[in-house]
């Protein structure tokens, strides 16, 4: 007789927003509530094993006793109105038979499965709901686009006078003092990627051993399109196929503007070079999965035309960071990039 699902219960879990302090007489009577019910359910049961437990067949003492339980319920609900319109307050609105109907089929729905009847239709028409939510979910997620994420850090943590000369930070204003911005961290992904953590951007590195991914390895602006690009997708590239090339903003985010090893020039404060996960470790003839090689001289091409000439794109120098436009027909490296995990 009683059918529905047998965790309906949960339902009337009520959300109340949480205080810090004292509960106001409205959220004491919702309190009081969600407490009443569960008594309610703990006496329907009790009342359901009492029964099967005396051996009984006559239904009508089960009847008296949950009757017995709906009695203590209805009265106890009507006095935690009356206290909280007393203190000048009201319980929030409820339909109290409503209420006691629903956790009666609910406790008939349980009983009934311990019986080895099977459990409701509702039950699978829940599951199936669950389903289509999750389902639906996830088709969000995966559409979802990150949110507006703020400037990077440079990487920079020195300060220099006008004639260059390092000086104490303290006081000056300087970026080496103020470092503003989000904090760099990239992660090897072991699969021949690297994710940064702060652009959400993942990279392709290069390798030495002669594949699509080697140092060496240049290309006209369209062939990088139509051949390094294409040619990761085709692969499924560490299992993606929605590789592109960078734009020259994505492209200097590689770039780390402090002193370092990488400089071409003797001076350690000659300029930036790319973070070290992009260009160590590189041993000859490794692949993507063990090494990130980078040729320190070298180019590489952003998918950004130069808007000045639109027969060349951007190009950025790797010592330096610096951009140049080049034509189109120039030979450059091309690191691939993609967004997302």
């Amino acid at each position: 007789m009683r059918k529905t699902i047998p965790v309906c219960l949960f339902v009337l879990a009520l959300s109340c927003p949480a205080t810090a302090g004292e509960l106001t007489p409205s959220q004491d009577c919702e309190a009081a509530r969600h407490k009443l019910v569960g008594r309610l359910a703990a006496c329907f049961e009790k009342a359901q094993r009492n029964f099967v437990r005396g051996g009984s067949t006559d239904t009508n003492r089960l009847d008296d006793d949950e009757f017995q339980c709906v009695r203590r319920y209805s009265s106890s609900w009507l006095d935690d109105e009356t206290r909280a319109a007393a203190d000048g307050d009201s319980c929030p609105t409820a339909a109290r038979w409503e209420i006691k109907d629903f956790v009666g089929v609910c406790m008939g729905a349980v009983d009934a499965a311990l019986h080895g009847d099977a459990l409701p239709p509702d039950v699978a028409t829940c599951n199936a709901g669950f389903s289509d939510c999750n389902s639906s979910l996830a088709t969000c997620l995966s559409a979802c686009e990150p949110g507006p994420r703020p400037p990077l850090q440079t990487g920079q943590s020195i300060c220099l006078d006008t004639m260059g000369i390092t000086i104490p930070c303290s006081g000056t204003g300087q970026d080496g003092e103020l470092q503003k911005g989000a904090a760099r961290s990239f992660v090897d992904n072991g699969d021949g990627t690297i994710s940064d953590n702060a652009t959400g951007l993942m990279w392709e590195k290069f390798s030495s051993d002669g594949s699509i991914h080697d140092q060496e390895n240049v290309y006209s602006w369209s062939d990088a399109f139509d051949v390094k690009i294409a040619g990761l997708n085709a692969m499924n590239f560490a299992g993606h196929g929605d590789w592109r090339m960078p734009n020259a903003f994505e492209l200097e985010s590689q770039m780390e503007y402090t002193p370092d090893d990488f400089s071409p020039s003797s001076d350690p404060t000659y300029g930036p070079g790319p973070y070290a996960v992009f260009r160590s470790p590189c041993t000859p003839d490794c692949s993507v999965l063990t090494c990130s090689c980078l040729i320190s001289r070298a180019a590489n091409w952003s998918s950004t035309t130069d808007w000045k000439d639109t027969t060349s794109a951007l190009a950025m120098f790797v010592p330096s960071g610096a951009f140049f436009p080049s034509d189109k027909n120039s030979s450059m490296q091309v690191r691939a990039v993609r967004s997302g995990s």
